[in-house]
């Protein structure tokens, strides 16, 4: 074996664990952004259910949204996506009548949730 072959062996693991570390990274990414937008879809939801009974939820469009995240509605619950997307929703309560509300509830996801929320 020749002096340079070990050396192309190591080359060869330093890039495979690069490799493996920025696949993991990435995955990681993807993971955070599906819980993301799990965690804000459930507040919208939850939200909608309390303050705009009229609305239907499409309880199998918010499924395909939450399955991705592969958490509980519990733990989607805790994170700060839920949080702020609960504020931004309780902050328009006293903005606008509660029609005009739950129009724009019914709207907030409609671009990459397709069904979730509509008028009985």
């Amino acid at each position: 074996m020749s002096p340079a072959r070990p050396h192309r062996i190591r080359h060869g693991f330093s890039l495979l664990l690069a490799f493996t570390v920025g696949s993991s990274q990435a995955q990681d990414a993807l993971d955070d952004s599906a819980a993301g937008r799990a965690s804000a879809v459930l507040a919208t939801s939850e939200f909608a259910a309390t303050h705009c009974p009229e609305l239907k939820l499409n309880e199998d469009a918010l499924q395909a949204v939450l399955a991705p995240a592969k958490l509980s509605r519990d733990v989607l619950r805790e994170r700060e996506d839920f949080l702020r997307q609960t504020l931004a929703l309780n902050a328009l309560l006293d903005t606008y009548d509660h029609q005009t509300l739950c129009t724009m509830v019914s709207r907030q996801h409609a671009g990459d949730v397709d069904g979730l929320l509509s008028s009985e």
